[in-house]
């Protein structure tokens, strides 16, 4: 995990080895199509990860890193928020 500040924003880049896109936040994905793996949602104990980010940050991408594997950045204004 990085952490770059700036005056005006502050962003955060996640870094792994899968070189998959990141899987759609489980609060976004229709519960036919939820994972076995996450039973019981919203209180399944991994997959709200992104959906956490998406709602917290002002904006999120994602990149294929040249060595393989993928980064997932998100970007927070600080301009009209207290921090």
């Amino acid at each position: 995990m990085t952490l770059r500040a700036w005056p005006e924003w502050l962003f955060l880049e996640v870094t792994d080895g899968d070189p998959r896109p990141p899987a759609p936040p489980a609060a976004q994905v229709p519960p036919h199509e939820l994972p076995a793996a996450l039973p019981g949602f919203p209180l399944a104990d991994r997959g709200r990860g992104l959906f956490l980010v998406n709602t917290l940050a002002d904006a999120t991408w994602w990149a294929p890193r040249a060595r393989g594997g993928k980064s997932v950045f998100c970007r927070f204004d600080l301009t009209d928020r207290a921090v």
